[in-house]
This record gives structure tokens, C-alpha cells and sequence, in this order.
């Protein structure tokens, strides 16, 4: 089968988390099921299967954003411990057009500017404001 073939229920994904450092750095493994996928801007939901509860992060009001206020990235590229990098939200409402591999076009609208890095490996991470509420994706 080639990738588009494959039908999301029939995936078995594990996704491997660690704990906090001042844990030991423990790594587990856990069962996990797609439940959405681009792979034009490379990004996947995917919903861990365990009864372990996990903690939600807040959201941030999109009124409540301020072009000039402190954002944060992070990411964890090439499989290296989480690392982060910070800016400002320099934009709002920006408009991205791809072009895609048949040649046609897409607009991204609605999107996000900052100055923070955003480094190889921060796909799809959060992009968090100052009080850490997710406002973004990167």
C-alpha cells in the first residue's frame, strides 16, 4: 500500500512522551489514533488511547491578541529536548498563497506573524502567549 492508501483507522501509531526532567526524564509510550492529517503544511491531530488523564492547555482569545506582545515557540527538532524561542506577535490576519505540487494555488488566510525562530523540527508546535494559552500553531 502507498501512503494515500492507507485508511487512518487501519494506522497504529505509538507516540513516545517524557516526563519533566526533575521526573528522571522517563519516557512512555502510548497508543494513539489519527484523527486528522494535512501533509501539504505537514501537521497531524492525533488523540493519545489511555486512561491516564493528561492536562489540558488553555486557549487564547483571538480578540484577545495585541500585535507587540510577547509570543513563544517551542519545539522539539530532531528529537532533541523541548526547546523554545520568543518574539513578538508582529501581525494578524495574514494571507499565505502555496502553490501545490499540481500546480494550482491555495490561500492560507487568518494567519499569525512573529519574530520568534522557528526552527526546523517546531512544526506544528504551539506558539503560546504570555500567560502560556495556545493562540497559534507553528
Amino acid at each position: 500500500n502507498t501512503r494515500e492508501e492507507i485508511a487512518p483507522e487501519d494506522l497504529r501509531l505509538r507516540i513516545r512522551l517524557s516526563q519533566a526532567a526533575s521526573a528522571g526524564g522517563e519516557e512512555k509510550e502510548f497508543a494513539a489514533r489519527l484523527l486528522a492529517l494535512d501533509p501539504e503544511i505537514d501537521l497531524a491531530l492525533l488523540q493519545i488511547e489511555s486512561d491516564q488523564g493528561f492536562s489540558r492547555i488553555a486557549f487564547g482569545k483571538e480578540g484577545d491578541l495585541l500585535i507587540g506582545e510577547k509570543v513563544i515557540a517551542l519545539g522539539a527538532p530532531f528529537g532533541r529536548s523541548l526547546m523554545l524561542s520568543s518574539g513578538i506577535l508582529s501581525a494578524l490576519g495574514q494571507e499565505v498563497a502555496i502553490e501545490e505540487r499540481d500546480g494550482s494555488t491555495r490561500l492560507m488566510q487568518g494567519l499569525i506573524q512573529t519574530d520568534a525562530a522557528v526552527n526546523e523540527g517546531f512544526s506544528g508546535g504551539p506558539l503560546l502567549n504570555a500567560y502560556g494559552e495556545l493562540i497559534g500553531l507553528t
